[in-house]
């Protein structure tokens, strides 16, 4: 196997979703911009979250911290339906 051959999932490589490393890096930068649920950019960090999510739709990280962000904007319905997304 070369340095360009992705290595098998049961070899600690690659996750189905990681695909793009460039993908991978804007995702994180864009959680780490989550600010705690209740700070006043709460906003901010949700669309952040939807930003991340864009990029890798499945993060059950991502999408529990959005779904709290949206519970704690009075958004029931968004989150309800992130939840159970």
């Amino acid at each position: 196997m070369d340095a360009t051959t992705p290595r098998a999932l049961d070899e600690g490589g690659l996750f189905e979703d990681d695909s793009d490393l460039a993908e991978n890096q804007e995702f994180d930068r864009a959680v780490a911009r989550h600010p705690t649920p209740c700070s006043a950019a709460t906003r901010r960090g949700a669309a952040a979250l939807e930003k991340a999510l864009r990029y890798k739709p499945r993060s059950q990280r991502a999408r529990n911290l959005l779904g709290l962000s949206l519970f704690k904007l009075g958004e029931l319905d968004r989150a309800e339906a992130i939840y159970r997304g």
